[in-house]
């Protein structure tokens, strides 16, 4: 929850994955941050990012970057994004990885999901998640169906 400084400067996150190796990210609200919620770069492998929500980053909900490889991002609500849900940044060259099975919406109703060169995308719903939050006290639902379906089963964001 306002992870970075404000104004941003495109190096505030809540989470850097940067040289992680066969780790995991999952479980985690993240909530209105500076630059990106989960930020997989510059060269992470082999990396789960699962089960997450990631509501309202200023710039980008989740990216790859760098030589990241075998990133696995499924299963995760990435939601009303300033820029983007989910990108690649520029000069990405990494392989393997995937952006699967997640909900994502932007406030404009479309997926916010671009820049995916040489990254498998698919299956992902765009849906409002009818989100029921209690910001300051760190809870929040996915009420919307379609977009709760995409988590995992015993999910702390299903209703």
């Amino acid at each position: 929850h306002h992870c970075g400084q404000l104004p941003r400067n495109n190096h505030e996150h809540c989470l850097y994955v940067s040289h992680l190796r066969g780790g995991t990210v999952t479980d985690n609200l993240i909530y209105d941050s500076a630059d990106r919620g989960i930020q997989n770069s510059s060269a992470p492998q082999n990396v789960t990012v699962s089960g997450n929500l990631v509501v309202a980053t200023h710039d980008t909900g989740v990216n790859v970057c760098g030589t990241a490889q075998g990133v696995n991002v499924h299963n995760n609500v990435v939601v009303l994004s300033g820029n983007d849900d989910f990108t690649t940044c520029p000069g990405y060259n990494g392989s393997a990885n995937s952006f699967t099975d997640n909900c994502t919406w932007m406030a404009d109703g479309t997926s916010g999901i671009v820049g995916t060169d040489n990254v498998m995308v698919a299956t992902n719903v765009t849906a409002d998640p009818q989100l029921q939050a209690d910001w300051s006290a760190g809870t929040a639902k996915v009420a919307n169906p379609a977009c709760a379906a995409e988590l995992p089963p015993g999910s702390r964001f299903l209703p």
